[in-house]
């Protein structure tokens, strides 16, 4: 007898002017025992493949291995992305018709504006719930908010329809949100441009989140700014608040052994460079991904994590972005990982207008140095840059664990 049972959709997200579908595969593969329920996608950039190796390897492994609750896995979450190919390069990052990143287009559902769009207000379902139930639970909170949120969201999707489909612009990223709603864990793949292995993590789950073993953690702020991580935990985020501010006795009751109420933990993880996959290196990235679950009672995997470098981190606000100074060819001084110091030289600019009215050189050179210490988390995927374009994004005087 199997240890899971195994079921699959084909959801429909896109159809092109000629008439041809676009579908994203759903996978759940579903234990024989109890567990959280895991939701895992990789792709909404489409350019960013490595996710769908990783999906690959941890697929083969909880095929061989017993595991506990759901594991729902999206690879190629944005089929139009993928597909957008412009010579050998993926477009990929943002909507060609609109211009949207794909991944900030995800929904707020319990902001103001979209809570008296749906008619579903947080505040009067808390106060029903709390009211009529004097002795809720933890779980029981959970399960009835998870059915609220995903009505909510269904009801976005049927308002958005009246006058046709939902709009071509955040079809994809609502079905996506919908199908993640009831996780109580979201692993989010994505990869850089040029980059190294690195972790958004949101201040709540930073403990937590040191259990995957990455070497470079972005920690976030409790905010909403349309990343699907993000969409994730803010409805958690507004039902912790809420209760807290507005029913203290029983948020007192409720994190007796807890310090809050945000449920679902909720994480985007970069796994290098677009444009690229590698075999070898999606069974090291699976490692990590397993050292994490193994901490919330999925699996029994264990991975050795005795070459695992010292773990640095900082807070949003510290991940900087150098913009170039001019147009040109950028010689990159520095590669993704690679630590610098204060007045250390990142990149050198050759500036090509040169007029050769004093000189026969052909280039005139820029060079910038860092403003502070730091790491290079990445850098563009070409030489060839304009006026402002980002040429490195580093964590700024980061902390070391």
């Amino acid at each position: 007898m199997s240890h899971f049972k195994f079921e699959h959709q084909k959801i429909e997200v896109g159809q092109t002017p000629t008439g041809e579908k676009h579908f994203i595969n759903v996978i759940d593969l579903i234990s024989n025992e109890d567990g959280p329920f895991v939701y895992i996608q990789s792709s909404v950039h489409g350019a960013e493949l490595q996710g769908n190796m990783v999906i690959q390897k941890l697929i083969e492994y909880f095929q061989a291995n017993p595991f506990k609750g759901r594991l729902r896995f999206v690879p190629l979450a944005n089929p139009e992305a993928t597909n957008h190919k412009m010579g050998q390069y993926t477009y990929g990052r943002f909507n060609p018709q609109t211009g949207h990143n794909w991944n900030r287009n995800y929904i707020d559902i319990f902001s103001p504006t979209n809570q008296k769009k749906t008619g579903f207000e947080l505040s009067s379902f808390l106060d029903t719930l709390l009211k009529n139930n004097a002795s809720l639970t933890y779980d029981q909170l959970i399960f009835e908010m998870k059915k609220f949120l995903l009505k909510a969201l269904e009801k976005y999707a049927q308002f958005d329809s009246n006058y046709g489909s939902p709009a071509q612009n955040g079809r994809l990223n609502l079905e996506l949100q919908k199908l993640a709603s009831q996780a109580d864990i979201v692993l989010d793949f994505h990869t850089g441009p040029i980059a190294t292995r690195y972790i958004y993590c949101p201040e709540y789950a930073f403990d937590r989140a040191l259990a995957f073993g990455f070497p470079h953690y972005l920690v976030i702020p409790h905010e909403f700014a349309g990343a699907m991580d993000e969409a994730c935990f803010s409805p958690w985020v507004y039902l912790d608040d809420y209760i807290k501010s507005y029913h203290p006795s029983a948020y007192k009751s409720l994190t007796a052994e807890r310090e809050n109420l945000i449920h679902t933990q909720s994480f985007t993880l970069e796994f290098g460079s677009e444009e690229f996959i590698s075999y070898i290196d999606a069974i090291k990235d699976r490692a990590l991904v397993l050292n994490y679950l193994k901490t919330q009672g999925i699996c029994e995997a264990w991975s050795d994590k005795s070459e695992t470098p010292e773990i640095a981190w900082c807070p949003l606000e510290n991940f900087k972005t150098y913009y170039s100074v001019g147009g040109g060819l950028c010689d990159y001084h520095l590669r993704p990982g690679d630590r610098f110091d204060k007045n250390d030289k990142l990149y050198t600019l050759y500036h090509l207008n040169n007029d050769y009215s004093n000189s026969p050189l052909p280039f005139q050179t820029q060079t910038v140095e860092a403003n502070e210490s730091g790491i290079v988390i990445n850098h563009s995927t070409s030489s060839a840059v304009t006026l402002g374009a980002e040429v490195y994004q580093v964590m700024e005087n980061p902390r070391f664990i």
